[in-house]
């Protein structure tokens, strides 16, 4: 059975010590597998492409936001872009489970219109792998 994303949350800190700080408003996220890439060794004797695993690019998560200017989420995440830092993130699903990881945010586009909302995104490159934890 699935699961629902209504209640997921994701939050960070500078340090994973301090409290936690939320990003507001999360309204939907994309978390990217690292993929790795391919190194070619075909030769003259090869019948096809001949290929080695090369390495894995940086796992990432992008998330839509409604874009709350001012939210401490907000803010601790424009430091981390601001001064290319790692920081503390923690994606809690609906049922309990969690996600931790370390990363660094490389944008945060934001937008609006006329009879619209404010919305944006934020990508954020994954410095270490994430680490699972069951609900209690």
């Amino acid at each position: 059975m699935g699961q629902k994303f209504q209640g997921t949350t994701i939050s960070l800190s500078v340090d994973g010590v301090v409290a936690m700080a939320l990003m507001a408003e999360i309204t939907g996220y994309n978390f990217e597998d690292g993929e790795r890439s391919d190194i070619d060794v075909t030769h003259s004797t090869s019948t096809k492409k001949e290929y080695l695993s090369g390495l894995a690019e940086a796992d990432n998560i992008s998330f839509d936001i409604n874009y709350v200017r001012g939210a401490a989420g907000m803010l601790l995440a424009k430091d981390s872009k601001d001064n290319d830092t790692a920081y503390f993130w923690e994606m809690l699903y609906s049922d309990g489970s969690k996600d931790t990881f370390q990363g660094v945010v490389k944008s945060m586009p934001h937008s609006g219109g006329v009879d619209d909302k404010l919305s944006g995104s934020v990508s954020i490159r994954l410095t270490t792998a994430p680490v699972y934890v069951a609900a209690p």
